[in-house]
């Protein structure tokens, strides 16, 4: 008999921008690939603060780079010391590259750099970041995963209808203006998290729900599991672009729901 492909249920991702911003305007950036024969599922979310200038850019260049990463993933655990600084760098690059076309399309649209721009494009940009690497065990039973991050964007595990795991953060109480960020330049961070970055290994089973989700959304949840609610259930139901974006503004309109960026990718194993 030949080996069954890994073939998840990934929904997203989705996305809606702060009220009265664009779609252009979003600073946070999403994105998983599946690669079915390596049973193996990477996913990552990434957003950028709206202080820092090129933001969107940065939140993208990380998530470009972690899903990027294929082969790597596969050494043994012990053999990956190092990998979280090599991603940061390959990131850097990429934005360093971002932050040169926008120069040079500045230029050719005739005007200098103005004050800011200058000032922006030394000072670098800031996000948070998620990252996870799903592997699939033999006999499509269960696998195990890794995950990274940095900052209030974060990652829920459902199982049997409970939640069973909130990573990065735990508690809504937990959520401020000013979460722990990547840094696009070496000087405003030297590593993936300015002071460190969280790394989870652990195990998953067959039809698991995992939740990944930026800030505004991260906090309504947990405030809601806190008040006995199963908030999975409302985001089940989001299966295309145009129920996340009802979903959010129904949150929205109760109040329920800070009005920020937000982003979701919903992933059943």
């Amino acid at each position: 008999m030949g080996l069954s492909r890994f073939a998840p249920e990934v929904r997203g991702p989705f996305q809606v921008p702060k009220s009265g911003a664009l779609v252009e305007e979003i600073e946070d950036a999403a994105g998983f690939v599946v690669h079915p024969w390596l049973r193996q599922l990477s996913a990552a979310m990434s957003d950028g603060a709206s202080s820092s200038f090129l933001s969107s850019a940065w939140s993208s260049a990380l998530v470009e780079g972690f899903r990027a990463q294929r082969w790597v993933w596969l050494l043994p655990r012990l053999l990956r010391p190092g990998l979280e600084k090599l991603l940061l760098k390959r990131a850097r690059e990429s934005f360093s590259r971002k932050q040169a076309a926008y120069v040079q399309r500045r230029l050719e649209e005739g005007g200098a750099l103005k004050w800011y721009e200058e000032e922006g494009l030394a000072e670098g940009a800031h996000a948070t970041f998620l990252g996870v690497v799903f592997f699939q065990r033999l006999g499509n039973r269960g696998g195990t995963y890794v995950a990274f991050a940095t900052g209030d964007t974060c990652m829920f595990r459902v199982t049997g209808n409970r939640l069973a795991l909130s990573f990065p953060l735990s508690s809504a109480s937990q959520f401020s203006r000013y979460p722990s960020l990547l840094a696009s330049c070496p000087k405003n961070g030297a590593g993936l998290a300015g002071p460190a970055i969280e790394t989870l290994t652990a195990r998953w089973e067959k039809d698991d729900l995992f939740i990944l989700v930026t800030d505004a959304l991260a906090q309504w949840f947990l405030a809601a599991v806190e008040k006995g609610r199963t908030p999975w259930d409302q985001i089940c139901n989001v299966g295309c672009q145009a129920d996340f974006e009802g979903f959010v503004a129904q949150l929205r309109a109760e109040e329920a729901l800070a009005d920020d960026d937000a982003s979701l990718i919903y992933i059943k194993l």
